[in-house]
């Protein structure tokens, strides 16, 4: 009890010092708009996790949190996000007459939660978006994926695990965004979940204390992260999400929301400032991967806004900064980028080739992950798995060229929406910085996939097809829903995150087996 008091203390104070600084960087109006719930929901969700009596009891609360702070459907929104990047997704099994269903978990019910906001104050329906197209071609790749069980009971389960990783994930986040406003609301949260939790991870990584942890494991039906992770002697801070990866492309999408809300924040200093700070906390999990996909986000972002000379700036400015902090320690100023990579790019290819044989022996459908998985037992490495490192690979071996056509599908259009639109929303910042923020969104996630698991990306995935699904909403009205203050002040927008996952794990909807079951951010993790 000691150590639960301890870490909620230190997350509860690392938490308020994020939200202090986050809302002194915004202008005075946004801060208005932005309301209180954001920081009632921040600061009383490590309270929850550490020190609610038993799980039944953080699962409880978690369920009443956003139905009694969410003004409107966006902020529900908004809300949940945060509750995403903050509450580990501890669960627990439902079974129906001895039979495994599905997991119960804190994100699930955040979902559920959202949902029912939605409904009773907006959409009652969940009417149908502009442009659900790309979501149903990436949930029929992974249905193809997933419901390949011959018993009743594993069919039973597989759609369970589609409603609970997908559908609930995308329905709280694209029937929330209703207008642009709505959208600006969610991608705020967002940002504001990106800086609080970077300041986490700078945190845990710096004292070598995994916060989260130990409480993840005892909470949880699923095991946890027992070990701390570690490359170049340092901690791989992981923060609520239990494991290093998945925390890093949260982290991502966090910092590409910084970039995207300079509107909101009262100078290019403030705003620049909290880019940094949620950039340099998606170092703390000591990913490559996100570093790679951060560089193609700034690029492709500036691209798309057609912002050449910044980006030009950006790059003179960035690689001297780099190049003078190496010459002047001697070493790479980012350490873990050059620590070797203990066989990893091997194992990566030995993985590809090898797995590329068992792709040829069903091309088409693919073939069952415990088919699969019996015949790659020669590739499980050090952790007892077969780590899936590839998600390419990893959707061609479970559903074939159909499922990597659906997937190549899904990118196409979405790509061909937001390109269509262009010329249109160019002439307008705000529009144009929430298209850019998924133009860039999706280019990192698309190249960063071939060299990360599928699990790892599909909740930012998710949440990006949801703004993709509205961006037809965000160009055109203002604000169909005005928002009343927490203050009861005065109405005013509130600004209201995307939604990203929300229930059961993705690895228990796709049986991927790489990565442990450690609750966390996404709800794709459960």
């Amino acid at each position: 009890m000691l150590s639960q008091i301890k870490s909620v203390v230190v997350v509860f104070a690392l938490s308020g010092i994020g939200l202090f600084i986050f809302y002194n960087c915004l202008k005075p109006a946004t801060r208005a708009e932005f309301g209180r719930a954001p920081i009632a929901f921040a600061l009383a969700t490590p309270v929850i996790f550490f020190l609610a009596p038993g799980l039944y009891a953080v699962l409880a609360l978690s369920a009443l949190m956003i139905p009694m702070l969410a003004r409107t459907p966006a902020q529900a929104a908004g809300l949940y996000v945060m509750g995403a990047m903050m509450m580990p997704s501890v669960n627990f099994n439902l079974s129906v007459a001895g039979a495994y269903i599905t997991n119960v978990s804190t994100h699930l019910l955040f979902g559920l939660s959202a949902i029912l906001v939605t409904m009773s104050k907006g959409d009652k329906r969940l009417s149908s978006r502009p442009y659900d197209l790309p979501f149903l071609l990436l949930l029929s790749a992974i249905a193809l994926m997933t419901l390949r069980a011959d018993t009743a009971t594993g069919m039973l389960r597989g759609v369970f695990s589609l409603t609970v990783s997908l559908i609930i994930p995308y329905l709280v986040v694209s029937r929330a965004i209703r207008s642009r406003d709505d959208a600006s609301r969610v991608l705020l949260h967002l940002a504001c979940a990106g800086v609080v939790i970077g300041i986490v991870l700078i945190f845990e990584s710096a004292r070598h204390w995994p916060l989260y942890a130990d409480h993840i494991q005892a909470t949880t039906e699923i095991a946890a992260a027992s070990t701390a992770k570690m490359r170049g002697g340092m901690l791989r801070a992981a923060g609520p999400v239990g494991e290093p990866m998945p925390m890093s492309v949260y982290m991502l999408a966090g910092t590409i929301a910084c970039l995207a809300t300079r509107a909101a924040f009262r100078s290019p200093i403030h705003w620049l400032g909290l880019v940094g700070i949620a950039a340099y906390g998606m170092l703390m999990p000591q990913s490559r991967n996100a570093v790679l996909g951060l560089a193609i986000a700034v690029t492709v972002y500036f691209l798309y806004r057609g912002q050449f000379a910044t980006l030009a700036k950006l790059g003179v400015v960035g690689g001297g900064l780099y190049a003078v902090m190496q010459v002047a320690t001697g070493k790479n100023p980012i350490p873990f980028m050059s620590e070797p990579g203990l066989g990893g790019e091997d194992y990566r290819t030995s993985l590809f080739y090898r797995g590329m044989e068992e792709f040829w022996k069903s091309p088409i459908i693919g073939r069952p992950v415990a088919a699969v998985l019996a015949d790659m037992q020669d590739m499980v490495q050090g952790e007892g798995i077969v780590d899936f490192v590839n998600g390419y690979l990893y959707i061609g071996l479970l559903a074939g060229g159909i499922g990597l056509a659906l997937f190549a599908a899904m990118l196409f259009f979405a790509y061909s929406r937001l390109l269509a639109v262009r010329n249109k929303v160019i002439r307008d910042a705000e529009v144009s910085s929430l298209v850019g923020f998924q133009v860039a969104g999706l280019t990192a996630i698309a190249v960063m996939h071939a060299f990360i698991g599928t699990e790892s990306i599909m909740s930012v995935l998710i949440l990006l097809l949801s703004y993709v699904a509205t961006a037809k909403l965000a160009m055109t009205a203002r604000d169909l829903s005005p928002l009343v203050d927490d203050d009861a002040t005065s109405s005013s927008r509130e600004a209201s995150t995307p939604a990203v996952a929300g229930g059961m794990p993705i690895r228990d909807l796709i049986a991927q087996p790489p990565m442990r079951d450690i609750g966390g951010l996404p709800s794709l993790r459960s």
